[in-house]
Order: structure tokens, then C-alpha cells, then sequence
């Protein structure tokens, strides 16, 4: 092997455990499915088998090496498939991004059979640094504060088990409106794409199925991001139902009182007003409240559960949508969020 050669080297980033359909450029990086044999199209042949090599580390459930991954690339830089250390804030924002836009199209509710499951901890990146002619290579390991590369790793003595969450690597539509409406609000809105951004980290961990976290768990963090989403004038279930309900004011609505199997609050004060209610916002009011009994350890016995929370809880799903005629407006966020695996009509 040459000098020339040897000195090729450099990070290379992937998701291990999605295989996307498509190419999606986002941020300035290419998400570009693979399969290892054709790898060296995209890295070059000069470390094309040093890359692979990094890559078969991670097997999946059965022990068996991946043969497919999403790569990441830069396809502006003189080297595609270099991402930098300096570029990783970057990229993990974008992966969270691809993350929610593949996640709010999930039909597996709908359609449990052949709609492919997917959840957040299948989108993490990962990267390994690699070098033409060496067996070695390092990891990069996220902490707290900080990060962790250790070196010296082959694929002899490194083994990247398949998450336990992850059952397969199937990825279902990926909804590009939304990754361009979101990237839009970060250059026309900075308010609207800052609550978006902070909302999205606890919605991603509520539905990463993670097994430390339980369903109530799940409750809480998924209504702490829509309460970060859309900031109510005050902090109550009450007041966040109210303002999620009106975000979805022109959309066609299901009422409690045209729905026999859903019951209204046990509390009287509440059965007249909520007979008009769409059901969408006893369902957020709902999820309000299991979040403040499970942080408060308080009782719900004047609550009235409707089975729009508990066993769906983790795989609560957002979808933006635009308000077409209302510009860039705070006050229906031009951003609104429902459950796109709501088991009823809302």
C-alpha cells in the first residue's frame, strides 16, 4: 500500500439499525441507504473495506453482521463520507429530524401487520474512525458533558449488539413537507423552530421504547413536549387542552357528546362543557393528567379515562401542518401536533 493511500482516513457516520428507502438530504447531509457491497461507490475503494469492516461490528438480534446500513455523507465536502467531529451537533440534530418525519407517518396502529414499527432509538447515529490499510478503528461514545473516543478497536474483539427495542430495520415513508416546513421555521421564525426543537428531544425519548422507561414514564415526557411546544398561558390540563384544540379549530371534529363509548370527567362541573368537546382535546387533557399524577403521585379518581392514553402512550405521534393563510403566526404556532395512531377518531 502507498503513503497516499494510508493517509486516507477519516470519521464515518451511520445508522446502524434503520435502512431508509430513499436518499434524504437534510442540513447540509446526505441519509444514504446502502448495502455494504456497493460501499466503496461511496467512500471510495481506497477505504472501502476498512469502512465495512467498522460497520459488520454491529449485528443485529441473531448475531449477524449487518449488511445494510443508512450511510451519512456530506456531499458538498471534498471527502463525502468524512464527517468531522465539529459536524456531529450538526448531524444529530438532522437525525432527529429524519427520526420524527419517518416516526409521524407510522401506521403500525392502523395497520399492525404491515405497516413497518418503528420508534427513535432506531435513527441514532454512530460514528467509527477508520484508516486505509489498518485493522483498528475507534468509537465515539456520547456523555454526559461530553464524549468518549477510544481507539484500538478490530473487528476480532468489538461486537455492536442490535437495541432490544429494535425488532427490525424497516423504514417506512419518510413525510419531506414536514422535514422542509420545520427548516423553514428555523430561517423565517426562530421562536416557532425553537420550541420545536425543544419539544422534540422529550418527544423522541418518550417514543424511543427504551425498557427503562415505563409507560407512565412515556406519559409524562410526551406531554412535557407538547406543553414545551406550545407554552399555555397557564400550567394546567385544562389550559393546554384549550390551546391544543385550537390549533386544530378548521379541521373537522368528532364531539364527546357524538361519541356514546367515550365518557366524560367523573367531575360534574365538566359534563355540560364537554359534550361539544372534539376529542382531541379530552385526549391531551388526558395525557396532561396522567403526566401530573405520575410526577406528583397524585390520584385521578375525578378523571374519567377514555383509553386515548396507557398502552399507546410511547408511540404517540406528531404531524406539523400549515396554516396556509396565516403566515408565520404564534398564535396557532403555524406548527400543531396530534396522534396520528389515535385509536378513535378525533
Amino acid at each position: 500500500m502507498t503513503t497516499e493511500e494510508l493517509m486516507v482516513k477519516g470519521r464515518i457516520a451511520f445508522l446502524p439499525w434503520v435502512l431508509i428507502g430513499q436518499k434524504i438530504s437534510l442540513l447540509g447531509f446526505a441519509f444514504q441507504p446502502i448495502t455494504l457491497e456497493e460501499i466503496s461507490a461511496f467512500t471510495g475503494p481506497e477505504i472501502a473495506e476498512e469502512a465495512a469492516t467498522a460497520i459488520r461490528t454491529h449485528v443485529d438480534q441473531a448475531g449477524k453482521p449487518v449488511e445494510g446500513c443508512t450511510l451519512v455523507l456530506r456531499p458538498r465536502s471534498a471527502v463525502p463520507w468524512d464527517i468531522p467531529d465539529n459536524s456531529w451537533r450538526r448531524l444529530a440534530w438532522a437525525a432527529e429530524l429524519l427520526a420524527f418525519s419517518a416516526l409521524a407517518e407510522q401506521r403500525f396502529l392502523v395497520n399492525p401487520v404491515f405497516s413497518p414499527h418503528m420508534n427513535a432509538a432506531m435513527f441514532r447515529p454512530v460514528n467509527h474512525a477508520v484508516t486505509a490499510g489498518s485493522r483498528f478503528f475507534s468509537v465515539f461514545y456520547p456523555r454526559r458533558g461530553g464524549g468518549l473516543r477510544v481507539g484500538g478497536r478490530s473487528a476480532t474483539n468489538t461486537v455492536f449488539q442490535q437495541p432490544y427495542q429494535v425488532e427490525g430495520t424497516k423504514c417506512g415513508r419518510i413525510n419531506n413537507r414536514l422535514i422542509r416546513a420545520i427548516l423553514q421555521a428555523e430561517r423565517m421564525s426562530p421562536a416557532v423552530f425553537n420550541a420545536v426543537q425543544s419539544a422534540l428531544d422529550l418527544w423522541l425519548l418518550a417514543n424511543s421504547e427504551s425498557p427503562e422507561l415505563d409507560i407512565a414514564s412515556c406519559n409524562m415526557l410526551s406531554a412535557m413536549s407538547f406543553e414545551r411546544l406550545m407554552e399555555p398561558s397557564e400550567t394546567s390540563a385544562s389550559k393546554l387542552a384549550e390551546t391544543f384544540s385550537s390549533l386544530w379549530a378548521r379541521f373537522p371534529v368528532r364531539t364527546i357528546g357524538s361519541s356514546p363509548k367515550i365518557k366524560m370527567d367523573n367531575e360534574p362541573t365538566w359534563h355540560a362543557e364537554q359534550q361539544s368537546w372534539p376529542l382531541r382535546r379530552k385526549w391531551i387533557k388526558e395525557l396532561y393528567e396522567a403526566r401530573s399524577a405520575y410526577v406528583h403521585r397524585g390520584t385521578r379518581s375525578r378523571f374519567r379515562q377514555i383509553g386515548m392514553i396507557g398502552s399507546t402512550s410511547s408511540s404517540q405521534l406528531m404531524c406539523f401542518r400549515w396554516r396556509s393563510n396565516c403566515g408565520w403566526s404564534r398564535s396557532v404556532s403555524t406548527i400543531s401536533m396530534t396522534m396520528r395512531s389515535c385509536p378513535v377518531e378525533c
